[in-house]
């Protein structure tokens, strides 16, 4: 990963289950009514999961010193459900809305947010959104150890 690559999406988690009629219940049924039912696997598909993943220890430190700003994850708090604009942000967390706006590019940069743009009926027109995008970051000392032997 160079200077300004965003990281990849890696995989996509699904939530398996198998409901047989002993564990399948409703509450409009009951259990009494167990035996009238079939088998069949639910599949739940829960979200896309950006895996942050890194090739050098200073790839790794740049991540973890983005997410170690409180005000970052403020920002990355705020967009992980609805999509919102600086402005917005700025307003809800007391942030100035530059600094907003330099976080926010940053972190798209880092591929944690991702931003669309949108016109509006009010000034201003256009207006860039910004939304987190879900991601999972593992680190563990087998993950510094491969870093520092690469």
């Amino acid at each position: 990963m160079g200077t300004g690559d965003t990281l990849p999406f890696s995989h996509l988690f699904l939530n398996l289950s198998v409901v047989t009629p002993d564990t399948c219940t409703t509450p409009r049924n009951g259990p009494q009514n167990r035996q009238k039912r079939k088998n069949y696997i639910g599949v739940n598909i829960i979200k896309h999961v950006l895996t942050l993943s890194f090739n050098t220890i200073p790839e790794l430190a740049r991540v973890l010193s983005m997410l170690g700003n409180e005000q970052r994850l403020a920002i990355l708090g705020s967009v992980s459900g609805d999509a919102k604009y600086a402005r917005e942000i700025a307003e809800e967390l007391g942030i100035s809305r530059p600094l907003v706006n330099i976080y926010l590019k940053q972190l798209e940069k880092l591929g944690l947010v991702e931003a669309t743009s949108r016109t509006s009926e009010e000034p201003p027109y256009l207006r860039r959104y910004y939304r987190a995008v879900p991601f999972e970051l593992v680190v563990n000392t087998e993950t510094i150890e491969k870093l520092r032997r690469e």
